[in-house]
């Protein structure tokens, strides 16, 4: 059921981040998180540990690094994949009528360069055509992309990047919460959880970074977590919770988890709140995705640049 571990021995995932860039693998925007992100966030996250007091200069780093983990994760990849899906044929559909209008707007092409418009543009997998039809005095504009990890990696590099959303994150009240004594909190793979709680048995965590009544908590230590509801003054920071305030988040916790639960000591909620389901087709299953993940996304990258 459990398993010892050292913190860089656990969720990982090989070439989740990686894209082609000049039709070679790159690791831009890993290093690009880890340098804008990760390692700002670090001497932040000591001082918390140590209980000391943080600067106005270290909270937005340590909002920007919540963003990070929020965004990065295998779970919101598949939100991202799924989503894709659903909607990329009609987002694509739309955006060629919106061309087609502003040419008739503008009697003739106009070349548009999405780089001064778009954080995270160079990212984004498209491949765009046009054709003369010397028959009908007229020409034909064809759009191309592809789902999977280059959309998704557009998708995180928009958000991270995108002023209204970090503004919104950083807008907010923030403040650390401690908890009760001999009581640990534990962390999961999906780290920061976005409630909409309306009561004990009608709730979600698709809360939005900006949307008035949404909680955001994000474990920063076994004793400490980073805590915000939008629109309202939180405690104190510091404020140490009631027991019952800390099972509640722990609960939360869990049940937000995506495969894997990390906790200092052995957590006796966890198989209660999240049952295993030990399925070794399942399992085998998920683990060949992964292996051809990479291959797979390199194959309709390539693809389309050609």
């Amino acid at each position: 059921m459990w398993k010892r571990s050292t913190p860089s021995g656990v969720a990982y995932l090989q070439h989740l981040y990686t894209r082609i860039l000049e039709g070679e693998a790159a690791d831009d925007v890993e290093e690009w998180l880890d340098r804008e992100y990760e390692n700002p966030a670090a001497p932040v996250i000591e001082r918390i540990l140590k209980q000391q007091r943080l600067s106005p200069d270290d909270w937005p780093a340590l909002i920007r690094y919540v963003a990070c983990q929020d965004v990065r994760t295998p779970a919101r990849l598949l939100e991202s994949l799924k989503r894709q899906e659903e909607t990329m044929q009609h987002v694509m559909q739309g955006a060629l009528e919106k061309v087609k209008e502003k040419l008739h707007q503008k009697g003739g092409l106009s070349i548009i360069n999405p780089a001064t418009t778009f954080p995270g543009s160079e990212l984004l997998p498209l491949n765009v055509s046009i054709r003369d039809e010397p028959e009908s005095d007229s020409f034909k504009v064809e759009a191309r992309t592809t789902t999977g990890r280059s959309n998704w990696l557009f998708s995180i590099k928009y958000l991270l990047q995108d002023s209204r959303s970090i503004r919104a994150l950083l807008g907010h009240k923030w403040t650390i919460l401690r908890a009760p004594k001999g009581f640990s909190w534990c962390t999961s793979d999906n780290p920061v959880i976005r409630l909409n709680y309306h009561s004990r048995e009608y709730y979600d965590f698709k809360g939005g970074w900006g949307s008035e009544g949404t909680q955001i908590i994000f474990p920063l230590a076994p004793s400490s977590i980073l805590y915000t509801r939008i629109g309202d003054r939180p405690p104190l920071k510091g404020t140490v919770v009631s027991v019952d305030f800390a099972r509640s988040v722990q609960r939360l916790i869990l049940e937000n988890a995506h495969r894997h639960i990390f906790c200092q000591s052995k957590c006796t909620a966890a198989p209660q709140v999240r049952p295993r389901t030990e399925d070794i087709s399942l399992f085998m299953s998920e683990q060949a995705q992964w292996r051809h993940w990479h291959e797979r996304n390199m194959k309709a990258e390539l693809e389309l640049l050609s």
